[in-house]
């Protein structure tokens, strides 16, 4: 049996949009040279839990937070996406460890942790043993599964770092700084997925290795057909400026509420959870759609006549790489961004603006219109090696080159990651 991968991750499988951990669990799980692999997501609170239990053993089988049929009230929806989410978690079987559900027969299992998982090194090696998980690759996501993974003995010990998670929780940083320090330290590889967090782990330690987002070629393809979607129709021939992603943080509701007012002819959507946080922008030519299916999505990204990546600039964003962006480029769209970082590997693609002026005059550049040429030079540029499999492909090529040449498949009869791919679930 080949070695196996075992995630450490920060967010939920069942969140709000299928991104990097997704992608990565996903490939590496369908290679058949790999070994079974497993999911881990960050540690249900105990409070969090019995609350769960009880909202969900009061509630009426034909409550409509239970239906998986779309409210279309967003708010509703997202709210039905969670307890259903609970909900199947609590009715997988529990161990030690917490509950655990399977993905892919065989191929990828899921952990939904008890609180307390952290500490408990001989309850999870177990799970493993269960699992017929060996041999492994521990890949770390999470500075928070410090003390879990630090105890664990895997075969090599990956730090993938993809937010500077002390400025998102300033409240918490001495102790994610300081789990981060040990993670730093005792990794046998460290991947960024931007060149500012490069350049911040590069000054802790040497080997740290770049590995951005990047997009799935053959989902976000335009030469398939897609429908208007329903929610669009209405639209009509109007030009449409699209943003898919969270409404939080991120974004520049200042500039945006500028923009929508100087532009009322064109329709301003947005798809993504979090609507409500930015009432200020709820107008005659904006669209707040909420979340939408991870399917859907090529076809919301056909209808944009141009994408925007509408992010203010602070201490967290300056360390992103958005995977939008290579998912509107592998759609031929022109982007429009502010002038956050994270974009270099696709900046003579996106046009990038410091004010409400020049980002109105890129938005009305861009709809100008352009040509086949130019749809197609931008999906040739994230083809050109920015896919989830050759990011795939670059792990196990850094891991077998690492000091004590750590293990991993070899390339055999195709690329890692070329069998036959595993469907992925989003929540609504």
């Amino acid at each position: 049996m080949g070695v196996s991968v075992v995630g450490l991750m920060h967010d939920a499988w069942y969140g709000d949009f299928v991104n990097r951990k997704h992608h990565l669990m996903r490939l590496f799980a369908a290679d058949a040279r790999v070994g079974p692999c497993l999911y881990v997501e960050p540690p249900i609170d105990s409070g969090v839990l019995a609350r769960m239990q009880r909202q969900l053993a009061s509630m009426e089988p034909g409550s409509p937070l239970l239906s998986r049929e779309r409210s279309p009230e967003p708010r509703v929806s997202e709210a039905a996406s969670t307890l259903r989410a609970m909900r199947e978690r609590l009715s997988w079987p529990r161990g030690a460890a917490g509950f655990l559900g399977t993905l892919v027969p065989d191929r990828l299992h899921l952990l939904a942790p008890v609180e307390g998982i952290e500490r408990a090194a001989g309850a999870f090696a177990g799970l493993l043993r269960e699992l017929s998980i060996e041999e492994y690759v521990l890949w770390v996501q999470s500075p928070g599964y410090a003390d879990l993974a630090l105890a664990l003995r895997p075969l090599a010990l990956v730090y993938d770092c993809t937010d500077d998670y002390a400025a998102i929780q300033p409240e918490a940083a001495g102790v994610i700084r300081e789990r981060d320090g040990r993670l730093l330290a005792r990794a046998d590889l460290v991947t960024t997925v931007s060149r500012t967090l490069h350049q911040q782990k590069s000054a802790v330690r040497s080997g740290v290795h770049m590995l951005p987002n990047a997009v799935d070629p053959r989902h976000f393809d335009p030469g398939r057909e897609h429908e208007v979607p329903a929610d669009l129709a209405g639209i009509g021939g109007r030009a449409v400026v699209g943003y898919v992603g969270r409404m939080n943080y991120k974004l520049d509701v200042r500039l945006l509420d500028e923009v929508t007012d100087r532009r009322p002819d064109i329709v301003f959507v947005f798809i993504g959870p979090g609507f409500q946080r930015v009432a200020e922008l709820q107008k005659r030519n904006t669209l707040f759609l909420g979340t939408r299916p991870y399917d859907d999505l090529p076809a919301y990204v056909a209808r944009m006549d141009v994408c925007m990546i509408p992010h203010r600039l602070s201490d967290i964003t300056m360390h992103m790489n958005p995977v939008k962006v290579y998912e509107y480029l592998a759609m031929g769209k022109p982007v429009v961004a502010t002038n956050i970082r994270g974009l270099e590997d696709v900046g003579d693609e996106v046009v990038q603006a410091s004010d409400a002026d020049e980002f109105c005059a890129a938005l009305d550049a861009a709809l100008e219109g352009g040509t086949e040429a130019d749809r197609a030079r931008r999906r040739a540029v994230v083809l050109g090696g920015h896919t989830w499999t050759d990011r795939v492909e670059a792990v196990w090529r850094l891991l077998r080159t690492s000091p004590g040449g750590r293990p991993g498949p070899r390339p055999a009869g195709g690329a890692v990651g070329s069998g036959e791919a595993m469907p992925l679930r989003a929540a609504d």
